[in-house]
């Protein structure tokens, strides 16, 4: 699969890779035209793009040439997070399961689970953690899947994106102050806000890596820290951004005037080394980082970039 070392501890992660890449310029490979893709997630050659009509299944191992092979009637999907076997559907309905084990035989095989209209999800352990329009669900896995703890995120929750953390659960939410929240949540699955970050105005998708979130907001992207409690620390200058990926010293930023890419010190990225962009994609939503590749959700279908120097 694709899962490689993000953090060079030996270790492999589920998400990003390890090592320096240089930075470069992007290269568009190409372009696979779908209904409104909303958010993605890639491993093993595939890619799972949630789509305003369901879930679509893309081979990607020609990056030039990326083909459909599956579709899941979930309907108006907005999030997806793959997790061993099963993708897992954030939708209009609530949250799907479904099983991708069999290469173009994707099947639903759970769900709609009521959390609300939902836009995100992260699957950590046996919980799936879905942001929603009113806020954050928690989703027992085990057995017969059940929500077992909610919470509000502000008066008008309107929940975008979610991240769970190695002690935490992070969300967003689209409001022109507090829109970075901290969560716990305890073994019973019950979820506790820990802290709020003021100065994180609209936001939308996030990552988290290293103690600091990257956070989609507007009017620029969002650096935030996040151990424990979330600070806001500084902003890029990105223009307004819908999604963040970050693989080894690079930030990959989605916005309204395309993609960019920034370079840092992990330890630091307050105040990026270098950055280029921004690269053209219209109707930009979500953005992945798979080995050299970089893929993202647009209003128009899937775009496949590659990262030219490192995928000579």
């Amino acid at each position: 699969g694709d899962a490689l070392d993000h953090d060079c501890d030996g270790v492999v992660d589920e998400l990003g890779g390890c090592g320096e890449t240089p930075l470069g310029a992007l290269s568009h490979l190409s372009t696979l035209a779908s209904a409104p893709a909303r958010d993605l997630f890639v491993s093993g050659g595939l890619a799972y793009v949630a789509t305003s009509t369901g879930l679509l299944e893309i081979d990607v191992t020609a990056p030039e040439a990326p083909e459909v092979t599956g579709w899941a009637d979930t309907g108006d999907s907005h999030g997806v997070f793959l997790s061993g076997d099963d993708a897992f559907v954030a939708t209009a309905m609530g949250l799907f399961r479904v099983d991708v084990s069999w290469p173009g035989r994707m099947a639903i095989t759970g769900g709609p689970w009521p959390t609300g209209d939902s836009r995100g999800v992260f699957v950590k352990g046996s919980e799936a953690y879905v942001a929603a329009y009113s806020g954050l669900y928690v989703v027992d896995l085990r057995g017969a899947p059940r929500v077992v703890g909610s919470i509000e995120t502000g008066d008008a929750a309107d929940s975008r994106s979610v991240f769970a953390g190695p002690d935490h659960v992070f969300v967003t939410r689209n409001a022109e102050e507090g829109g970075l929240y901290s969560v716990f949540v305890d073994a019973e699955g019950r979820p506790r806000v820990v802290s709020v970050a003021d100065g994180v105005p609209a936001a939308e998708g996030l990552f988290v890596a290293e103690g600091f979130a990257y956070v989609g907001a507007c009017p620029d992207m969002v650096l935030a820290g996040a151990v424990g409690g979330v600070n806001a620390l500084a902003t890029y200058p990105t223009g307004c951004t819908s999604d963040a990926f970050v693989s080894g010293q690079h930030a990959y930023v989605l916005g309204e005037r395309g993609l960019y890419v920034f370079e840092f010190d992990v330890a630091n990225p307050r105040v990026p080394e270098d950055s280029r962009g921004p690269f053209p994609v219209d109707g930009g939503h979500g953005v992945f980082v798979s080995g050299c590749h970089v893929y993202v959700a647009a209003e128009g279908g899937l775009h496949v970039f590659s990262h030219i120097e490192a995928c000579p």
